[in-house]
């Protein structure tokens, strides 16, 4: 729940490859290979045997190629097999495609899988590195989880400030007067919860702090919105909660 979407299936894949790491099935070269590809500044050398190849993709093939191992061959079946390689190459999703080019499907891992599309569709990666978590994990950890309000409630204290940070125009208070109205569902002879709220700006620190104060003695909950235009009355609003 605490990061940021666009960082959750960076952080899935990390996990996924050190716990791999730690099983000893994941080779550190090939790691080191998927995220940073060809590095060097000089030329491939070999000018690439195809047009349709990117010149991207034919440089980080000769480097994949010099790990040796499974990928030795790698340039020699890329040049010999033009066809193969072109259908694989154009179709919308090559990354579901179970039968690879030259038989790679029987030679390579989940994790191996990536290589190619690497090389052929830099397009694909995202979706491939889903299927690669899918297979090696499960589809738990390429799914966001919901807004889950009273989990979030259950993990604080009244100490505790709860921040939401937010996509620009998103309003959570409607949710938050639903879970108050929620708890005091399960929970009717508890006194009623008031929720004050504040758009914080320039000149409103002393009347949040006043709010802030006030919901402690009363036990409302309090709202503050916009928090980014008052950083650093922020400080300001930590002393008043110590």
């Amino acid at each position: 729940m605490g990061i940021f979407e666009q960082h959750k299936l960076m952080f899935s894949f990390q996990m996924t490859t050190m716990i791999m790491e730690g099983e000893n099935e994941l080779s550190k070269s090939e790691l080191d290979f998927f995220l940073k590809g060809n590095i060097s500044l000089q030329d491939a050398g070999e000018p690439k045997p195809f047009k349709w190849l990117e010149d991207r993709g034919w440089k980080d093939a000769k480097r994949l190629a010099e790990l040796g191992g499974t990928w030795k061959s790698l340039i020699e079946d890329i040049k010999q097999n033009e066809k193969s390689w072109k259908r694989w190459n154009d179709l919308e999703a090559p990354e579901s495609e179970q039968n690879l080019p030259c038989g790679y499907s029987q030679k390579l891992t989940e994790f191996q899988k990536l290589m190619l599309i690497r090389i052929f569709r830099t397009d694909r990666i995202i979706n491939a590195i889903k299927l690669f978590i899918m297979a090696q994990m499960n589809d738990y950890y390429i799914k966001s989880p919901p807004k889950d309000y009273d989990k979030i409630y259950k993990q604080s204290t009244e100490k505790t400030p709860i921040v939401l940070i937010l996509s620009p125009g998103a309003d959570p208070e409607g949710d938050v007067r639903t879970l108050i109205d929620n708890l005091e569902v399960m929970n009717p002879q508890a006194p009623k919860k008031t929720l004050k709220s504040l758009a914080l700006g320039q000149g409103m620190g002393e009347e949040a702090k006043q709010m802030v104060i006030i919901g402690s003695q009363r036990g409302h909950w309090v709202m503050l919105h916009n928090c980014h235009l008052l950083i650093n009355w922020l400080k300001v609003l930590e002393g008043v909660i110590d």
